[in-house]
């Protein structure tokens, strides 16, 4: 890779950190690996709650794998458990 595009991706990463780091907080963003090859995506609905959306990468295409409404900090381990047991169903075929 040539030291252009090392710079641009670097100009490119620093511009998303600080996107989401206001003040004393930081936000996550909009879109976070969730380890093995399963992504989270996150979207605020209108009603106030917070959605997620499991998906994978697959022949490169986005495969959606599981949505659900948070209702806890943490993504729960049932939710993480379907969307692998569905990645690896994905990844078979």
């Amino acid at each position: 890779m040539d030291r252009g595009r090392l710079r641009y991706r670097f100009i490119l990463r620093h511009r998303e950190r600080s996107r989401f780091w206001s003040g004393s907080r930081a936000y996550l963003p909009l879109c976070r690996s969730m380890g093995g090859g399963l992504w989270e995506v996150r979207s605020n609905l209108p009603s106030a709650r917070i959605a997620r959306v499991l998906f994978c990468v697959q022949d490169d295409e986005l495969v959606a794998l599981h949505g659900f409404i948070k209702k806890t900090e943490k993504t729960p381990d049932a939710e993480l458990k379907l969307a692998r047991k569905r990645m690896k169903e994905v990844k078979r075929s």
